[in-house]
């Protein structure tokens, strides 16, 4: 039973891993598991959080919300810490999407409670960029200056590159040219070795 449990988490952690490269195919194989009535908490929580970031990358928002608030009711009544902390700071990078910045901001924040080592760093990048579309650049700043040395200390490349693409349009609303055509070259040389096309274009449009 014990084994069977791991399988079923180990696969949907692997939906969540692979919904960069395939949200399609991570929405498709989470929707025909998340109904199974023999699942642990923790495997649905996931499952669902897999269901909320696919909806998140093909821009289907209330979707995402959905999904992602369904994965944390599931966690938090669980009191499964890291998971809350993980859905927490998904769900916060949708509101800020749909424009509910504020809460955007509340929800990240109170994610970090529940998170350590490369999670904790990504949660702080993320409030940078809440921080930044707030217009509270300073704020933005020392955050993506605290996620990045832990990022590059856990070795989350993809992350790194994420962080200084925001970054860099950060330094160029303040007239820093320079720091911002830095942090963007930095951006896509990683993006080019991850074959992250979609962070290149956007580097090299900015």
């Amino acid at each position: 039973m014990l084994h069977e449990r791991k399988a079923d988490l180990d696969l949907a952690q692997s939906l969540v891993d692979a919904v960069q490269e395939d949200p399609k195919r991570v929405r498709r194989s989470a929707r025909e598991l998340v109904d199974r009535t023999d699942l642990d908490p923790e495997t649905a929580a996931v499952l669902w959080w897999a269901l909320g970031l696919a909806a998140r990358q093909l821009n289907e928002l209330a979707d995402a919300e959905q999904a992602l608030r369904s994965g944390l009711d599931i966690a938090s009544e669980a009191r499964l810490k890291r998971r809350v902390g993980q859905i927490r700071s998904s769900l916060a990078l949708v509101l800020l999407y749909k424009g509910d910045t504020h809460s955007a901001l509340e929800e990240a924040e109170n994610a970090s409670a529940g998170l350590s080592d490369a999670d904790f760093a990504r949660n702080e990048m993320q409030i940078g960029l809440i921080l930044q579309r707030l217009g509270r650049l300073d704020g933005s700043l020392a955050r993506y200056k605290t996620a990045l040395a832990a990022l590059r200390r856990f070795g989350d490349r993809l992350a790194e590159a994420r962080l200084l693409a925001n970054r860099g349009v950060l330094h160029s609303y303040r007239g820093e040219l320079d720091a911002g055509v830095s942090d963007l070259e930095a951006a896509m040389r990683i993006a080019r070795e991850l074959d992250q096309h979609l962070i290149v274009a956007g580097c090299a449009h900015n």
